[in-house]
């Protein structure tokens, strides 16, 4: 998949975040190949969420996803660890499952 095809795929998934009771969520990104991001909410609003959740798939996409943790020293998540969190809600085989896990942008 060209890097143009896979961000209108998700753009057309995601274009708007979730809003959590913590976190602005984005969904759909594993369709893509590409982790969930969650930003906490103390960092601004639904629109600076977007922003940085789009500058952060575009690294991914671009760079690779380690490439870009690593960089900007943020942490997976992975949707199948034994952590108590959100992903957790959802089984392998749910339409909402995330196999590549979550980004989390903490304040």
């Amino acid at each position: 998949m060209t890097l143009a095809v896979a961000k209108a795929c998700r753009l057309a998934f995601a274009k708007r975040p979730l809003e959590g009771d913590r976190y602005y969520e984005t969904v759909g990104y594993h369709f893509v190949g590409l982790p969930e991001i969650y930003v906490a909410k103390s960092r601004g609003n639904e629109w600076s969420a977007a922003m940085l959740m789009e500058e952060l798939a575009n690294a991914m996409a671009e760079r690779g996803i380690e490439a870009t943790l690593r960089d900007r020293k943020l942490t997976l998540s992975l949707s199948l660890s034994l952590s108590l969190s959100r992903e957790q809600d959802y089984a392998e085989d749910d339409f909402k499952f995330n196999p590549y896990g979550v980004i989390r942008v903490e304040a």
